[in-house]
């Protein structure tokens, strides 16, 4: 493992702590990639800031203000036509693994203290993808444009078990009507998951309402 590799498992098993992402900066420092380096000081110092502002006022005297404005310009550079800003680049291993990913995502709100932190995306691409992308980012919050499928069977120990479609772990959880965000939560628990359309769970074909009490040795997925 790299030093590179070993700083940046350090800031994901830490993400509340920006001690590991200041190291980690001054290791791009060294590393000829002073950009990236200042993006990650700027963010933390930012998000310590006090700032009352809805909107970065740039003629404001505002410490928060400025740091904003100097985030987003580092995030959008360079503006040269053909060349992708660093927020693209930033972004990866999302275009590597086919997502798409538009222009507005690359603004300071997706970004926190440095790192992606926030992503919308399909709950498929989501599902298919997202070990690859927490091994790269301290991602926080994920809204789910789609609702994921979740699989429903009764537990020997009486209790349900959940299991989102394309994942391997069942989770043990009390019955509950909203089990697609309790099996969400079950699965990435360190992470805020919205979907944007929790209804729509109900409306599908395979939607499962509570299965009847069944002996264990009758369980079936």
């Amino acid at each position: 493992m790299t030093d590179g590799a070993a700083l940046l498992k350090a800031i994901l098993a830490n993400r509340d702590d920006d001690t590991p992402r200041l190291v980690y900066a001054d290791w791009l420092q060294e590393n000829g990639q002073g950009e990236r380096a200042e993006f990650i000081r700027v963010g933390c110092d930012a998000a310590r800031a006090k700032c009352g502002h809805s909107l970065c006022d740039p003629v404001s005297e505002c410490a928060g203000c400025q740091l904003r404005i100097r985030e987003r310009g580092l995030l959008y550079a360079p503006e040269i036509d053909g060349v992708p800003c660093n927020g693209y680049r930033w972004s990866e291993p999302l275009h590597e693994l086919g997502i798409q990913v538009g222009s507005w995502d690359y603004r300071p709100e997706t970004f926190w203290r440095g790192f992606l932190a926030c992503l919308e995306m399909t709950a498929d691409h989501w599902i298919a993808h997202c070990d690859a992308i927490l091994a790269q980012h301290p991602i926080q919050r994920v809204k789910l444009t789609t609702v994921p499928i979740v699989r429903v069977r009764r537990a020997a120990s009486g209790l349900y078990e959940f299991r989102i479609e394309g994942r391997e772990r069942w989770h043990h959880m009390q019955w509950m009507a909203m089990y697609v965000h309790a099996a969400c939560e079950a699965e990435w628990p360190r992470i805020a998951i919205e979907i944007a359309d929790p209804s729509a769970a109900f409306r599908r074909p395979d939607y499962q309402p509570a299965p009847p009490p069944l002996e264990p040795s009758h369980a079936t997925e």
